[in-house]
């Protein structure tokens, strides 16, 4: 005979796979009422009762629900099963709110002689009242509630119910949302997109810090089915995946939510937790520990064990939920409810030590720690404030959002809550804010144009970050039908505290890239595309004043992107050409020179996109030209095609050049040329672009360009003196320096300063070499601006970085030498540069360093395109 405990397992079972079974749900992966009613009429009073019973027992309030539901509506004067669902609801992470009438209805007919095993019973327990009054806190029907608690504490024994902690606590939460209600914030709360918010759970929202990618987790079907017969048996729902909304970058809207496929199982649980500010480390829940996974530029790899192999305790036996990442990745705060902490889950720290492992844990104390939960801390890029979730004294009810900050001697300041209406009754826990402070993100039980269950919000807000905030952020713009480049990247170098650039990736999908900055610093910054840098940019960040600063910006790449894609290689006799020196001028019908560019030592020059594909070849033999050819080459070193037609070195045409204009413009004050300008710029008037940026020359004449007829122009000219203005004039002339006419196109000036003066050189070298003789267009403008700079400020400062990859030198005693006898003779170059202008060079100050940098060496010595980036010498003046 099979014992009565045996079947009651049985059925217990039964039940669990009567409401996860398919049948009961319909297609969309939604709970089918009707499927399960059916499923339950078949089952006896006592058999339902029992198995919720047992559901409660191992504290599965969710599974139990409908089962309670069903006998509630067999049994609606039953006090005991009214009490049994509402006391489930309570504990259920949805729904809270629905508990009140049936407690209501129960906790007029409670019994001091409860059984709450007995199936017969009809009463409710004097416990019925302290959910009641839970419930009333749930409606903001506070003084109803603080009344219904203390009305419980006068019927209990106050020195032994496990209640007795609780009714402090909440009569206290009770009291705080009273205060809070009578003094709200000011700020905007937004229920996020259907896209992002379902009628299934969304919660854990963490946000790159340029607000580029929203991640958060979610228990709804995916788009292909593949979990929609498979739920957690803990409480019939789909298991938890981790999902990401990219931001269109244009119209600022949130697209649809992609699957993380390499991180979700259907049959388990992943959660987001939190993001670093670049998007290249992303934090993940899983089975009570704490992962993390990598992005290669394309997607997110394996999940990686945090602290695996390293001797640190901040994974445990114990429940690690939530970490948070600082911005400068040293610091990582993470939650864990194990012992020796100051009650339930707690928030310790870890930091990085020089060897790149975590330090043992912890934990942060008091005044951020309690007796009760603390949850998912979120460290802003402030390097201050520190946001958490509590649901202790401090709450309102439920979990509540709160803030401190690190004080200089290492304490925390007394935590603040983020008010009324951020903070709810219900649970408001996972708060991220953006790098300025104003928008934040959160997930909250509220019912503020909710879409079931647990939603994430946006919040618009006053920002409590106080402290300085700068960050760089950007993305790259390609050609219409171009993907981003592969191997673009930035490089960050901080000059105020030195060394070496920091490396960060420029995402595949939409060309961004973010990252921090440290106020009252000055960097130096470098774009790549496909390893070919194509802009530069150096700037201070403000060390006071605003709050909140932001560098960088959209980078158009235009025609580089083609350019970062494909190089000209040079053949003599079908082999690749080692000509040092040679110089190749790309040119139009006219022989103008538009693009000059020098020949690595392996034959090859960087490509530009031009109209005709016309070469001049500047060969230390000329004779060589009828031995040589031209070839367009890929990223990959894959042949597209070769220009074979020349007219002796000049390659594309076998035709004489055409005779073209040879006009010019020139400035002229009181009829003379003005040999003072120093820059003329061709701006519409409409859009304000400036279409061309001429140098004016020392007989103030500067290119002629054909304006469109159906633009409106101005000229810009730069000045030191713009209070001549008034008196220019801008002249056309020929070849042979007649006035064709005068331009009747406005004239503005601006006035030109040091900071408008750009004094920057770079010159890249092959392998082991630390210095070329020659001098380009580009030097003799660096040599120039030098002296501008002299001229007006009586000195200037010369900073002069050597570079060298990580490939093996067998010539220099090692990288670093070389990259220090580049910057040597950079300066030597520099010296004999200012002297030939005439320059006072005792003005003259030089900062020379050396550095060692590029990807590691992996015996590839001829990958010119991977380690040539990295050997070079780079001049700047100020």
């Amino acid at each position: 005979m099979i014992t009565f405990t045996f079947m009651k397992r049985v059925f217990y079972l039964l039940i669990i796979c009567v409401i996860a079974s398919t049948p009961s749900f319909a297609q969309n992966g939604t709970l089918d009422k009707g499927a399960l009613e059916e499923n339950l009429k078949g089952a006896s009073f006592r058999q339902k009762f029992e198995a919720a019973n047992s559901l409660i027992d191992d504290q599965l309030y969710e599974l139990s629900l409908p089962i309670w539901k069903s006998l509630v509506e067999e049994q609606p004067d039953n006090a005991n099963v009214n009490y049994k669902y509402g006391f489930s609801l309570i504990h259920a992470n949805e729904n809270r709110k629905d508990a009140l009438p049936y407690l209501k209805m129960a906790k007029d007919h409670i019994s001091k002689n409860y059984n709450p095993f007995d199936f017969n019973e009809k009463k409710a327990p004097v416990e019925t009242e302290f959910y009641y009054a839970k419930a009333l806190h749930h409606h903001y029907e506070l003084d109803e509630a603080i009344a219904s608690f203390e009305s419980f504490r006068t019927k209990i024994n106050q020195k032994k119910h496990i209640l007795v902690p609780l009714i402090d606590l909440y009569v206290h939460q009770c009291e705080n949302a009273k205060l809070a209600l009578k003094d709200p914030n000011t700020l905007k709360i937004i229920h996020l997109s259907d896209k992002i918010n379902t009628h299934y759970a969304e919660f854990s929202p963490v946000i790159t810090l340029d607000e580029s990618a929203l991640f958060f987790t979610s228990r709804r079907v995916r788009k292909d089915s593949s979990n929609a017969t498979i739920f957690s048996p803990e409480n019939g729902k789909h298991y938890e995946d981790v999902y990401v909304s990219y931001k269109d970058l244009n119209t600022g809207e949130w697209g649809e939510p992609e699957l993380l496929a390499s991180i979700s199982n259907p049959r388990r649980n992943e959660a987001t937790i939190s993001v670093s500010g670049d998007g290249q480390l992303l934090f993940i829940y899983r089975d009570e520990d704490l992962y993390f996974s990598e992005f290669d530029g394309d997607e997110y790899g394996r999940l990686q064990y945090v602290g695996q192999g390293m001797n640190t305790d901040i994974n445990t036996k114990a429940w690690e939920t939530h970490a948070a990442l600082s911005a400068d990745g040293n610091t990582l705060y993470f939650v864990s409810d194990r012992e020796g902490g100051l009650g339930g889950r707690d928030i310790y720290r870890a930091v990085r030590l020089p060897n790149g492992n975590w330090s043992k844990a912890l934990n942060i104390g008091a005044p951020i720690n309690t007796p009760f939960d603390e949850d998912a801390p979120f460290f802003h890029p402030d390097g201050k404030t520190l946001f958490f979730s509590s649901n202790g004294m401090g709450s309102i009810g439920g979990f509540d959002i709160f803030f401190t900050k690190s004080q200089d001697d290492g304490s925390w300041s007394t935590p603040e809550s983020m008010g009324y209406p951020l903070n709810s009754v219900d649970d408001d826990i996972f708060f991220v804010t953006n790098s300025a402070g104003t928008r934040g993100y959160f997930a909250s039980s509220k019912e503020l144009g909710g879409a079931g269950g647990e939603d994430i919000y946006l919040v618009e807000m006053d920002t409590v970050v106080t402290e300085a905030v700068a960050i760089l952020r950007g993305h790259y713009i390609s050609l219409p039908g171009e993907p981003i480049p592969p191997n673009s990247y930035v490089l960050v170098t901080n000059l105020t505290e030195g060394g070496d650039p920091e490396n960060y990736t420029v995402r595949s999908r939409d060309g961004g890239y973010v990252m921090t900055l440290t106020p009252c610093n000055e960097y130096f910054v470098e774009y790549y595309a496909d390893n070919n840098k194509f802009a530069e940019t150096q700037f201070m960040v403000p060390c006071d004043g605003a709050d909140y600063s932001e560098f960088g910006g959209a980078m158009n790449l235009g025609e580089i992107s083609l350019e970062a894609r494909y190089h000209w290689q040079i053949y003599k006799n079908g082999k690749k050409l080692e000509d040092g020196g040679t110089q190749v001028h790309y040119i139009n019908k006219y022989g103008d020179v538009l693009f000059k560019e020098h020949l690595t030592d392996v034959g090859t020059f960087t490509f530009h996109q031009v109209e005709e594909e016309l070469f001049d070849l500047k060969l230390n033999n000329p004779k060589d030209c009828d031995k040589v050819e031209l070839a367009l080459m890929d990223d990959s070193d894959k042949e597209i095609r070769r220009v074979t037609i020349h007219n002796k070195c000049l390659f594309g045409t076998d035709k004489p050049l055409a005779e073209g204009p040879k006009w010019r413009y020139q400035v002229t004050a009181d009829g003379k040329p003005l040999k003072t300008a120093h820059f003329a710029d061709y701006v519409e008037l409409l859009s304000q672009d400036h279409q061309w940026h001429e140098p004016v020359r020392e007989d103030g004449t500067f290119t002629f360009h054909e304006i469109p007829a159906e633009g409106s122009y101005v000229f810009e000219v730069w000045l030191d003196d713009p209070s001549l203005c008034d008196d220019l004039k801008i002249e056309l002339i020929d070849e042979s320096g007649k006035v064709i006419r005068v331009t009747t196109i406005d004239i503005r000036c601006k006035k030109v300063s040091l900071e408008n003066i750009v004094a920057s050189y770079q010159e890249f070298f092959g392998y082991n070499e630390d210095g070329k003789e020659y001098a380009d267009e580009d030097w003799n403008t660096f040599i120039s601006n030098c002296k501008k700079m002299v001229e007006a400020n009586g000195a200037c400062e010369v900073t002069v970085l050597g570079s060298a990859s990580k490939v093996p030198t067998s010539t220099y005693k090692n990288n670093k030498s070389l990259a220090v006898k580049r910057a040597e003779k950079g300066k030597k170059k520099v010296i004999k540069g200012l002297k030939k202008a005439k320059i006072d060079v005792s003005k003259v100050t030089f900062k020379l360093d050396g550095k060692v940098q590029g990807p590691k060496y992996s015996g590839d010595f001829r990958n010119t395109k991977k380690y040539g980036p990295f050997q070079y010498i780079q001049l700047n003046a100020k």
